[in-house]
């Protein structure tokens, strides 16, 4: 998949408090290409270290299933004042434990 980015807690989402110790991930699909046979994913791994410190490696992956990273979000419909829910190109996860004011990296596999 494409890199993860990162927004800090709570911005543009009403779902999730604010907090210093959490950070809300979002990351695009892995791109599945059938003429060379690969398989769905159905799975993403989420891994964080330390400010990029090769030192201390990476944390033990969390193993997220597709559908625990789907996310919805409401759009206005085009002309109109209604709203409408759709889901989100983007997968989401919160990742919680963190320490605040620690820079952290993030990697996603699917």
């Amino acid at each position: 998949p494409s890199p993860p980015t990162l927004e800090p807690d709570g911005i543009g989402l009403g779902d999730v408090g604010e907090s210093p110790t959490t950070a809300v991930l979002y990351w695009l699909p892995a791109v599945v290409d059938a003429s060379k046979l690969d398989p769905p994913v159905e799975r993403y791994y989420v891994q964080h270290r330390i400010g990029g410190n090769t030192t201390l490696g990476w944390s033990k992956p969390l193993i997220l299933d597709e559908h625990l990273c789907t996310h919805y979000t409401t759009v206005l419909r085009p002309g109109t004042r209604k709203k409408r829910t759709v889901r989100d190109p983007r997968y989401r996860h919160v990742v919680a434990g963190l320490c605040s004011g620690v820079a952290y990296e993030f990697r996603v596999a699917g």
